[in-house]
């Protein structure tokens, strides 16, 4: 018989905090995806599944040795290496995998549009002029040049369309496009021209459509979406939106663009109505929103123990649309279809039950936009034979080993005598804040006072786990490996436990390598979340970058809902030519709209997104913008 502790290595962590992260690169790049659990494993594995293959193929590098983080080093040479990376992680013969991430190639084609585009509009309109950008991997930077020369200010919608409010004679010309894949490094330039003509003359012109609208639109819940409609006249017409079904949905704003629609959820789907009128004419166009969902798995498979050689029969349930399919896995592996196994969508049913079955089974639910997974433990009685031993084998149980932290003696009594001389104070940080970003992570934020004091070189970040007041367990500060940089002012701690008390404080190193520590935090409460707390948090807009020099690059975003209570934002970049860790910068205030980040490398593409955050929780990100130093 096998025997897991299900309860407590739940408790434990054992579930993924990170999963591989889908990425495109050209072919001769290196690569890496990560995975990371709360509770060490004893090993890890990965598996890779080509495009448009069903099939997981083993990887010969394994990573033996207790941790909670496995790294996949790939050198991408083949297109054949492109398709989907999971990890697998093994808590003794029992296997967890991770949801998978996809390789993709990164590549754009070539324009195929074949001919001139000429707009006649009457002065005072607004004007859309559209890209046709081909495929890319990743989307495209997309610029515009009016007779040549390159458009600085830009309006863009949906990323490809150029909008000109009240448009003049002075913006008559000849517009093109171009299309940046920063990843390939490559640049496409639209085959036709878009003529524009702005008229002035006085003549009265009924309403139409200066671009055909787009009839249907997919956007993922909790997203944003801009329904674009754009109609002409003289006398400037009017634009009226309205639902088949129902009223706007609450936070709905009409824009130059549009209809824009915030934190998009499965009630706003439907037929939209835009229609322009303008003395006494009008013209109307009908365009469908369908709300997509990744997968979640809502039900896990039960906990069971089932008798060698008898039949097993286990459910799961999952949301998503599309409807999501089912894969079952045993102990990380996709069962084998075999006389005696039978999958059929959320159903597993096994006609004789063997050893083999014991462990970890996962029911991982995957369409277009996502995969999410749910697992549970299962136990086989072995048959008894007569004359045997009967004896059980038995899994031992594994702690919680220090992994990505370990123990750092700082903040000792040991004093530096240069410490003592004039001049040379070493200023402590202020008392850092803490907020949460998920149920296994937070973010440390700090400040340190203007002083004349001792240079900081760089910071650490410490935390410990206090436990119930009952049991009195008090665990050791606990330091993170990274040495923060001394312009840096936040840090993301992960890999804590979710329904626990910590304190953290900041620890900061000084120029005659001496240290001081901040004041601890107040005790803050890692609460778990009910899924879809992120959800609550508007969405930044991300609108626009621009690079001021060789190191810095300005950020400008909107809050979409300043009716929600946030405390701020939090900027996330790191270059585009990684797949590591973003760095996330803090910017205070629900008001604040763009900031300048610095200490960035020359002749570098930089990939940046924006959250919104509260003491309690943090919003899905802003779409990804790229800006090159």
């Amino acid at each position: 018989m096998m025997i897991i502790d299900a309860g407590s290595r739940q408790e434990l962590g054992m579930q993924f905090t990170r999963h591989p992260q889908p990425l495109a690169a050209p072919l001769g790049d290196v690569v890496d995806f990560e995975c990371s659990l709360g509770l060490a494993a004893d090993k890890f594995t990965w598996r890779h599944r080509p495009l448009n293959s069903n099939q997981w193929f083993a990887l010969t590098n394994s990573t033996p040795g207790v941790k909670k983080t496995s790294k996949l080093v790939i050198d991408f040479n083949d297109p054949s290496k492109s398709g989907d990376y999971r990890c697998i992680a093994y808590y003794g013969t029992s296997g967890l995998a991770s949801d998978p991430g996809r390789l993709s190639l990164a590549k754009i084609d070539e324009f195929t549009d074949k001919s001139n585009v000429e707009i006649i509009v009457p002065a005072g309109n607004t004007v859309p002029i559209t890209c046709p950008v081909p495929f890319s991997s990743p989307d495209p930077i997309v610029q515009f040049y009016k007779d040549s020369v390159l458009i600085k200010s830009r309006n863009l919608a949906g990323g490809k369309t150029l909008v000109l409010e009240n448009a003049q004679p002075m913006d008559s010309g000849s517009y093109h496009c171009v299309a940046y894949n920063d990843i390939a490094t490559q640049t496409v330039r639209s085959n036709h021209e878009t003529k524009l003509i702005i008229q002035k003359d006085e003549r009265a012109i009924s309403p139409f459509f200066v671009k055909q609208p787009q009839t249907e639109y997919k956007v993922l819940r909790g997203r944003n979406v801009t329904l674009e409609c754009f109609g002409a006249a003289r006398p400037i017409p009017k634009v009226t939106w309205s639902r088949l079904v129902g009223s706007l949905p609450s936070g709905s704003q009409y824009t130059s663009s549009g209809l824009m629609l915030t934190n998009v959820l499965p009630q706003d789907q439907g037929e939209y109505h835009c229609m322009w009128t303008s003395g006494g004419n009008k013209i109307e166009s009908v365009i469908i929103l369908k709300v997509v969902a990744p997968p979640r798995v809502t039900k896990v498979p039960k906990a069971s123990t089932f008798a060698e050689g008898g039949e097993l029969e286990l459910f799961c349930e999952a949301t998503g649309h599309p409807e999501p399919t089912i894969e079952w896995l045993i102990n990380g592996e996709p069962l084998q279809r075999s006389p005696n196994v039978e999958s059929k969508g959320s159903r597993l049913f096994v006609s004789s039950v063997e050893k083999k079955h014991a462990g970890i089974v996962q029911c991982v639910a995957s369409n277009e936009y996502g995969s999410h997974s749910g697992y549970n433990f299962l136990r086989v009685n072995p048959k008894q034979h007569p004359g045997g031993s009967g004896d059980h084998s038995k899994q031992e149980g594994h702690g919680v080993p220090g992994g990505l932290y370990k123990h750092i003696r700082m903040g000792g009594k040991r004093k530096s005598k240069e410490g003592h001389r004039r001049g040379t104070v070493m200023v402590p940080p202020h008392q850092p804040n803490v907020t949460r970003l998920s149920d296994f992570s937070v973010m440390v934020r700090w400040s340190v006072p203007e002083n004349t004091g001792l240079p900081i070189l760089f910071f650490k970040v410490q935390y410990k786990e206090f436990g119930s007041k009952s049991s009195g367990k008090q665990s050791k500060w606990m330091t993170a490996n990274m040495e923060i940089p001394n312009h840096v002012r936040s840090f993301e701690v992960n890999d804590l436990q979710p329904n626990s008390f910590y304190r953290f404080r900041i620890a900061a190193v000084y120029s005659n390598n001496d240290n001081k520590l901040s004041p601890n935090s107040v005790k803050f409460h890692l609460t778990k979340g009910e899924g879809f707390e992120s959800n609550k948090m508007p969405i930044p807009l991300l609108t626009n970058t621009e690079a001021l020099g060789p190191d810095r690059v300005l950020l400008i975003w909107q809050n979409p809902d300043r009716s929600v209570d946030i405390d701020g934002f939090y900027v996330n970049h790191r270059a585009s030519t990684t797949a590591g860790d973003y760095i996330k910068t803090t910017v205070e205030g629900k008001n604040s709209t763009n900031i300048t980040i610095s200490y960035l490398q020359p002749d570098t593409t930089y990939e940046f997104k924006v959250q919104s955050f509260s003491v309690g929780a943090a919003s899905e990100f802003s779409k990804i913008i790229r800006e090159k130093t």
